[in-house]
């Protein structure tokens, strides 16, 4: 047997039969034991009120509403016009970009590109620079 009392967690979860703990403790607990009491009392009083009869009718109406709503169809948001347009034009562009050629590489001997490379190694000046200095170049000789 536990002498530790319940918490309240615990009552409730005794009182919506989530829990099994049967130790006899709100037999004997008199602070327990009328907590318990007053929980169950009070879900009974409650279980009480809410026990109402619903019309046979209402029910009947609800069932109708909802098999109504449930067989109409729900209203597209596309026409049906443009859509073939467009998978249409979207596979046209789709074949034109894949059937492009690929670029050719371009075909240099080993002199031409040893003497390239010669040129941007000896260059004081970055090779990004030099369409900057045309727009200039073209300005001053205005």
């Amino acid at each position: 047997m536990d002498d530790r009392h319940y918490s309240e967690d615990e009552l409730l979860d005794r009182l919506y039969g989530v829990s099994a703990r049967n130790d006899g403790h709100l037999d004997m607990c008199p602070k327990c034991g009328g907590r318990w009491r007053r929980l169950t009392q009070a879900r009974s009083v409650v279980l009480a009120q809410a026990a109402f009869e619903v019309p046979e009718r209402l029910l009947a109406a609800q069932r109708a509403e909802i098999l109504a709503r449930t067989e109409m169809r729900p209203v597209s948001r596309w026409l049906p016009g443009p859509m073939p347009a467009m998978a249409m034009a979207l596979l046209c562009a789709i074949v034109i970009v894949i059937s492009r050629p690929a670029p050719q590489p371009v075909e240099i001997s080993d002199t031409q590109f040893f003497a390239e490379m010669y040129s941007v190694a000896e260059s004081s000046e970055p090779a990004a620079a030099a369409p900057i200095e045309n727009l200039f170049q073209g300005e001053q000789s205005k």
